[in-house]
């Protein structure tokens, strides 16, 4: 799939203007809309925007179509998906703000023809629709912030005997505070509730995850962040249970996060150096907590057990960053002491600076192994990643990046297994410094990009596919 992007923003004095930029990983292209019958992709899109001092909006449109083939000439694949987002800022007078943000997304898939559908002859399909709005709002110079999210999904399906439309419901809550803010002294509290159907799809959302934690999920949590200089210590305590038919079902954790600067510990306390390979910030989080499976049967608690800490290094010119994680639950039920997950995944980010230069290099892994008798698997992801930067006095600043990963899953219990290799490729060029000029109270900006992803997936049970998607764009901004 080839994607042309042309974006311009606007912005008055004082106003903010539009983030235009292009996200590989929630970009699915213009996806031209359902209408024609052809083969090959279409792309379009329609932007429109307003920008004050007092207030921003902008609106956008896409549309997008393709075909893919999974190897099998009966099997080709299409694709349709509409989609309108919206977002805008209003200062409602005094220290308080409204931002409000939203998507409405359509997508039509052909699930192929063959032996592997149920209905055989004709295409078969799925069609999801989904609304989603966020509005924020901030009160005393947002020290108060009211977040709430809310999301209503359709669903349907060709092979569905009963033809069916499912709908789904899923919203989510949250109170901030800043309590104290007082020299070095900081304290803050929250309380989040959030609120997933079981028939919930959110199919094509940009951030999909990003608030609504999983299906027929109930959540609240409430905690609070205690701070001074260069520490911070986060307590929480989390409770899910399952919207229907959980029997009981519930999960109980308490959460601690603690965060030191090192580096800046020993400045206080009179050390006169800090070693150059000593990490010079620290954070640890550990979250023990206990499942109620529920059922007649269940007499006993699940244990459950996530832990996690991190480094930071810096130095003039280059720095360091590194993390790990491990997750444990422990199935104690008479009937499945098996029923065991563990998993874990490290990540490690590098990167050096000059003048006129920057290169970072990132490379990690997660693996996940699943104990339960009947659904036996294990995952494997492993990625990495270089981007290196080159700023020239007489040349556009330049900007390359390149992704790779795999990842892996062997079903045990079913003696099978997938696997998907993925790349991702971004080159820009940024002209913004040949704009400026002493009359621009800020100065203009102007960039050229291209960005590539491919996909290759292998699956023991529904074959082999590749895909491939490409974005030219051109992205201006000046405020006037």
């Amino acid at each position: 799939m080839v994607t042309l992007l042309v974006s311009v923003a606007v912005a008055g004095i004082g106003g903010c203007a539009p983030e235009q930029s292009v996200r590989p990983s929630g970009f699915p292209g213009p996806f031209a809309g359902l209408e024609g019958s052809g083969s090959g992709p279409r792309d379009r899109e329609f932007e429109i925007g307003d920008q004050t001092s007092a207030h921003r909006f902008t609106l956008k449109v896409e549309q997008h179509d393709r075909q893919s083939q999974d190897g099998h000439s009966a099997n080709a694949r299409e694709q349709s998906r509409r989609a309108l987002a919206f977002e805008g800022d209003l200062r409602l007078g005094g220290d308080a703000t409204l931002a409000v943000k939203g998507n409405l997304v359509d997508s039509l898939r052909s699930l192929g023809r063959g032996p592997r559908n149920r209905l055989g002859g004709a295409f078969d399909w799925r069609q999801t629709q989904v609304a989603e709005t966020e509005l924020q709002v901030g009160l005393l110079d947002d020290r108060i912030r009211l977040i709430s999210t809310q999301a209503l999904s359709q669903f349907d399906q060709s092979d569905d005997p009963e033809g069916a439309l499912e709908s789904g419901v899923a919203f989510a809550q949250a109170l901030e505070a800043d309590l104290i803010r007082s020299g070095e002294w900081r304290v803050s509290s929250f309380v989040r509730r959030s609120q997933v159907d079981d028939a919930f799809e959110d199919d094509g959302l940009p951030d999909k995850g990003k608030d609504l934690r999983g299906r027929n999920r109930r959540t609240v949590s409430l905690g609070s962040t205690f701070g001074w200089g260069p520490v911070d210590l986060t307590l929480a305590r989390e409770n899910n249970e399952r919207v229907r038919d959980g029997d009981g079902y519930q999960e109980n954790n308490v959460r601690a996060i603690f965060t030191l600067g090192l580096e800046d510990l020993s400045q206080r306390i009179g050390l006169e150096s800090w070693p150059a390979l000593a990490p010079d910030a620290v954070w640890i989080s550990v979250a023990p907590g206990e499942v109620d499976p529920g059922g007649a049967q269940s007499s006993i608690q699940d244990r459950t057990l996530d832990q996690g800490f991190g480094l930071s290094w810096a130095w003039s010119g280059a720095y360091a960053d590194f993390s790990f994680w491990r997750y444990v639950y422990d199935g104690r039920q008479p009937d499945a002491e098996e029923a065991d997950w563990i998993g874990h995944g490290a990540m490690l980010a590098l990167g050096a600076y000059g003048a006129r230069w920057n290169a970072d290099v990132s490379f990690g892994f997660d693996q996940g192994r699943n104990e339960d008798p009947y659904s036996r698997s294990r995952d494997a992801n492993f990625y990495g990643s270089v981007a290196v930067g080159h700023q020239p006095e007489k040349l556009p600043d330049l900007e390359l990046a390149v992704t790779l990963g795999r990842y892996k899953t062997d079903y045990l219990a079913d003696d099978g297994e997938s696997l998907t290799d993925y790349v991702e490729l971004s080159a820009e060029a940024d002209f913004s410094k040949f704009l400026i000029s002493e009359s621009d109270i800020e100065a203009p900006s102007l960039s050229l990009l291209y960005w590539f992803r491919g996909l290759t997936m292998a699956d023991s049970f529904a074959g082999r596919e590749a895909d491939g998607e490409h974005v030219f764009g051109l992205i201006y901004k000046k405020k006037l």
